[in-house]
């Protein structure tokens, strides 16, 4: 059986995260943007925006449209005050810079932002705890030990460690 559901029973443009309550020092930024065209980015989306909505954690994005995907709708919700909408004609460089844009545009009230890759799946459930915990002793954390790398199916196919973790 699969490790993680593959699929949300959310919409994406309508998904209940973006209206998670304001509140606490954390918030999740993160940018989703798919210049191929590829299934997986968008697949992958759903079960990543239901485990922060089962955290209640505020949550912003930058949406990009670029190179094949200029003509694709937004996949995220369209004029919400926490999701930055773009478009580009150019393809490089661009996760680290959504990710400034979505968190220069956080409230002040967020003093630790958490940036993160759109296809994740989280666990365990102390997840947001443990990355609050360890940014109140350093200013930079890698927020996570091991990943796993599923197929299509849901199914491992590989094990990763962070490298923060190998040289900790």
């Amino acid at each position: 059986s699969a490790l993680v559901p593959l699929k949300s029973r959310r919409p994406l443009k309508t998904h209940p995260v973006f209206d998670s309550p304001d509140g606490g020092d954390t918030a999740v930024v993160f940018c989703h943007f798919n210049p191929c065209k590829y299934r997986a980015p968008e697949r992958n989306l759903g079960p990543f925006l239901d485990g922060l909505y089962a955290l209640r954690v505020p949550v912003y994005a930058t949406e990009l449209r670029c190179g094949q995907s200029l003509d694709y709708e937004p996949v995220l919700p369209p004029c919400h005050r926490r999701v930055l909408q773009l478009t580009s004609e150019c393809v490089f460089f661009h996760k680290e810079s959504l990710w400034n844009l979505s968190a220069s545009r956080l409230p002040a009230q967020y003093r630790k932002v958490v940036c993160l890759d759109a296809d994740l799946v989280i666990r365990p459930a102390t997840w947001l705890q443990d990355v609050r915990k360890a940014l109140d002793a350093a200013p930079l954390v890698h927020p996570y030990s091991r990943s796993l790398a599923l197929d299509q199916k849901g199914k491992v196919r590989k094990k990763v460690f962070s490298i923060g973790y190998e040289i900790g």
